[in-house]
């Protein structure tokens, strides 16, 4: 991954920066300020990229655990049951014969007790 291969750098700098700031402070000389320096850059430097290289992988295991749950999930989707419900028109006459009608109302509830007899009427 590209964004975790400049880590190194920045922490470079950040080490640089913070060596000068100490320069600033304690008033070293100049040869002992290149000798920090030259310490301040290999230690960070080694540190930037143990930290880049414990990232990329912890990123490449998450994409990986990602896809799989993904996966998992669109497998159980795919499993899952499906009802297919087709009823003929000749059971369509016969489930509206059960329904008790009346003049004045237009939409009417069938009872559990006639739609169960008319479900055991499919099975058999």
């Amino acid at each position: 991954m590209k964004k975790f291969g400049d880590l190194p750098v920045y922490f470079m700098i950040l080490g640089l920066i913070l060596n000068i700031i100490m320069f600033f402070y304690n008033e070293v000389s100049f040869t002992n300020l290149m000798i920090r320096s030259s310490i301040v850059i290999i230690l960070f430097a080694v540190m930037g990229y143990f930290l880049a290289y414990v990232l990329r992988e912890a990123h490449t295991a998450l994409a990986i655990s990602t896809k799989q749950n993904k996966a998992k999930n669109e497998a159980k989707e795919n499993n899952g049951s499906k009802i297919d419900i087709r009823v003929n028109s000749e059971d369509d006459d016969e489930l509206f014969k059960l329904i008790p009608k009346s003049e004045d109302e237009e939409f009417t509830e069938i009872s559990v007790d006639n739609f169960k007899k008319f479900m055991d009427q499919d099975s058999n």
